[in-house]
């Protein structure tokens, strides 16, 4: 260990020789003493004021007692080696995840669920706190999630997946006004504003656009003026 000046109260080193290949895991690793762990580590640290002296130097090594009660240094390995099996120990154990990692997992299944709630009532209009009813869960932690995840609302979310589902109805051959009655939605009117924010056409356009029909309205208009330009005969000019 290379120290820059002297070495912090704090700091507790110990050098020893070992071959066996369980010190492999701990290289590189920083880890924190569980209450087990710590009981050795201050047994440890208490030992070293008893059994050696200051170094000469800061940084340098310190030196042994000469005169060291029964067993001391057997005793200090002991526990050196027992701080060091529970440490090995807990390396094994599957990390738990971090608060991040678990709050992610949290919202991601809320989400999920809150989408699955949605896909079975897309019939007719939910309200928010329906919605916190049938899943468990409070408002902010609904928002929360939805926000974190898909970067909208909850329920920006599921009008979305109403509007989805009107337009595969229509597509299918639905009617304008038997889809807005069958998502039970307000009026024809209303149904037909929400649609057209959401896609750009109206209900009746994205119809005819999904079932190949030709704009018929468009094509009466155009032919309506087509008819009305009468040809004006020239009239004989006289001799």
């Amino acid at each position: 260990m290379t120290t820059v000046g002297e070495v912090p109260p704090e700091t507790l080193r110990i050098d020893f020789y070992c071959t066996g290949a369980a010190m492999d895991r701990f290289r590189g690793a920083m880890l924190h003493t569980e209450p087990a762990e710590q009981h050795d580590l201050n047994w440890l640290a208490n030992a070293a004021n008893e059994l050696f002296d200051a170094a000469p130097v800061p940084g340098g090594r310190p030196v042994l007692k000469e005169e060291l009660p029964f067993g001391a240094m057997q005793q200090f390995i002991i526990h050196l080696e027992n701080l060091l099996i529970l440490l090995a120990r807990r390396c094994r154990r599957t990390k738990r995840p971090v608060a991040r990692v678990r709050r992610e997992r949290r919202q991601n299944a809320l989400v999920e669920d809150a989408r699955a709630y949605f896909a079975e009532n897309l019939a007719h209009e939910l309200k928010i706190d329906d919605i916190c009813t049938a899943l468990g869960c409070t408002r902010p932690q609904l928002q929360q999630a939805f926000r974190a995840r898909l970067h909208r609302t909850a329920m920006e979310e599921f009008s979305a997946m109403r509007i989805e589902y009107a337009a595969q109805l229509l597509a299918r051959g639905a009617s304008p006004g038997e889809v807005a009655a069958q998502m039970g939605y307000c009026s024809g009117a209303y149904f037909s504003q929400k649609f057209r924010a959401a896609t750009g056409h109206t209900p009746s356009a994205y119809r005819r656009i999904q079932q190949g029909l030709p704009a018929r309205r468009q094509n009466r208009q155009q032919k309506g003026k087509s008819e009305s330009k009468t040809p004006i005969a020239e009239t004989p000019q006289k001799e």
